[in-house]
């Protein structure tokens, strides 16, 4: 709040930070500038539907409140209570070795579901989301999310809860948004994706053809030189209407 005011350019890529940094600092210039990814994904195969006897699920979430292991747990105690079907939850990014963790365990019934990866790399994170039957993404606050960028540009059909920016990221029906800290919504998702494969293997072509296309190295270096030519041009500008 002390800072954005004070700023005249902004780059983003979703409707949420165009309407706040709007909202803030409603004399800075917005550019609309994607963001590159790490160059396994761009070379790694898709995701091909793989076959398992159990609902897969990967997230790759910090160890930090807002980002949604509360709804984990939550949502595989209604998981449980409405299926028979077997289900492992795989976490990236935290250890089992955290303090929340050890809490939520205490918590919560069925931590026999969840796996505690720690940090992975991003050929580690490929190989999860090539075996995965869907990934999801339980946050209560997001803005584009770099870990939802993977998953679609791999094409594991995707679930986020629909806060801060993640509606501009999931456009397309490239996803399926869910109501932030509703496990029965995301529940209900879960088992769409696992019961109806034709309706999961549509969910992956949009991913991919959505992420493709927002993560082109050649298109998101020309915004990036536009944008920076604009700024240079206007500083030009005021500085000779100084002179």
């Amino acid at each position: 709040m002390e800072i954005l005011p004070l700023l005249k350019y902004a780059f983003g890529r979703t409707d949420w930070d165009k309407e706040s940094i709007k909202l803030i600092a409603p004399n800075c210039k917005y550019f609309y500038i994607n963001e590159i990814l790490r160059e396994p994904f761009y070379i790694a195969k898709k995701w091909n539907n793989p076959v398992n006897n159990k609902i897969t699920i990967l997230s790759t979430i910090s160890d930090s409140s807002y980002k949604g292991l509360d709804v984990i747990f939550k949502t595989i105690n209604v998981l449980k209570k409405l299926s028979e079907q077997k289900i492992e939850w795989r976490i990236g990014g935290i250890s089992d070795k955290s303090e929340s963790v050890k809490l939520y365990k205490k918590l919560h019934k069925h931590k026999e579901c969840v796996k505690f990866l720690g940090i992975l790399s991003a050929q580690d994170i490929i190989k999860e989301l090539q075996n995965a039957t869907l990934y999801l993404h339980p946050s209560h606050i997001e803005n584009s999310a770099n870990s939802i960028c993977e998953a679609q540009y791999i094409g594991t059909p995707t679930i986020a809860t629909n806060v801060g920016g993640t509606s501009s990221i999931l456009s397309n029906d490239a996803g399926i948004l869910v109501s932030p800290n509703d496990p029965y919504e995301i529940v209900s998702a879960i088992l769409k994706i696992w019961n109806d494969k034709d309706f999961a293997l549509k969910l992956s072509r949009n991913e991919i053809l959505t992420a493709e296309k927002r993560h082109d190295k050649i298109i998101i270096k020309k915004q990036t030189i536009n944008a920076y030519k604009t700024i240079i041009n206007e500083v030009i500008n005021h500085n000779n209407q100084q002179k």
